[in-house]
């Protein structure tokens, strides 16, 4: 009796551990709808997202396009019950800068949209867009001290938990030495449509090795079919080694065709991770 009372013991506590450590996968979405836009075949977008929040882990990122707060307070309220992570959308325009080396936006101006997301919405981050390799740029420590305070100035607010930025590509030297939490690290389209090349082949997450990859996101634009969708999810997840991603082959106002099936595929992979843990220390200890 004592011993099958240690082996329980035992066993609850590896689940627990194992459970708390896993790997898992999670989605970040780019949910520029309105609160009210509905899709065919989806019904109310947002509320598709917090559905489907119940299911997997999701952070999304958000404009406000309406005078209605009081509209975004709800819908992020119920994205919030769902364990849906929210995160405020703020350009900084350097990826989209005309000088040369290009210069982001003024920092006052984003200092003012991040006040506004923290001030009147229950947001839990920043999302910081438009931005590039600060290695490949003559005045990358400038810009790269730009991002560190515009970091800390978000991070004064209490509410204002996390800040992403998306960057495309960013050495694993740069992201050490960041007090940025997260980092979409590959935003492209699968293929170049200018020579039918693939972009996807050019990702190597293997130069993170070493780092949290759970602060890695990447998003796929132009994934038309499920089964290409499924070829990129498995490369993502078994070979390189990526917990937060987007496949889609629609604009951001809406959610992709395969919108069900990118959810379950998930959903199914985080369910294996924990169905492993209990069985193999059974056969451990017996």
């Amino acid at each position: 009796m004592f011993k099958i009372l240690i082996i329980v013991s035992i066993l609850f506590t590896f689940n627990i551990y194992a459970q708390d450590n896993r790997q898992s996968v999670g989605m970040i979405i780019p949910l520029y709808s309105h609160p009210d836009d509905v899709q065919d075949g989806i019904g109310v977008i947002w509320d598709a997202v917090a559905d489907a929040g119940k299911k997997i882990p999701i952070t999304v990122v958000i404009g406000i396009n309406d005078e209605n707060t009081t509209l975004y307070t709800d819908a992020i309220q119920k994205l919030h019950q769902s364990s849906v992570r929210v995160l405020g959308y703020v350009a900084t325009g350097l990826a989209t800068s005309q000088e040369n080396p290009p210069q982001p936006r003024n920092k006052d101006d984003v200092k003012s949209e991040i006040e506004y997301f923290a001030t009147n919405f229950d947001v839990d981050g920043i999302f910081l867009d438009e931005g590039l390799a600060f290695d490949e740029l003559s005045n990358g420590e400038e810009l790269f001290n730009y991002y560190q305070d515009i970091d800390l100035y978000a991070k004064s607010f209490s509410q204002i938990k996390d800040v992403m930025l998306n960057v495309s590509y960013i050495i694993a030297d740069d992201i050490n030495r960041s007090s940025i939490d997260d980092f979409l690290v590959f935003e492209n389209v699968l293929i170049d449509p200018n020579d039918g090349t693939s972009n996807w082949d050019t990702f190597v997450p293997s130069q993170y090795e070493g780092l949290d990859f759970s602060k890695l996101h990447i998003i796929v634009h132009g994934i038309d079919d499920i089964d290409t969708m499924m070829d990129i999810f498995n490369d993502s997840v078994y070979n390189k080694n990526i917990k937060n991603l987007y496949f889609t082959d629609r604009e951001f106002l809406q959610l992709p065709s395969y919108w069900y099936k990118e959810v379950d595929a998930i959903k199914a992979y985080n369910n294996a991770l924990t169905s492993k843990t209990l069985p193999t220390l059974y056969y451990l200890l017996f």
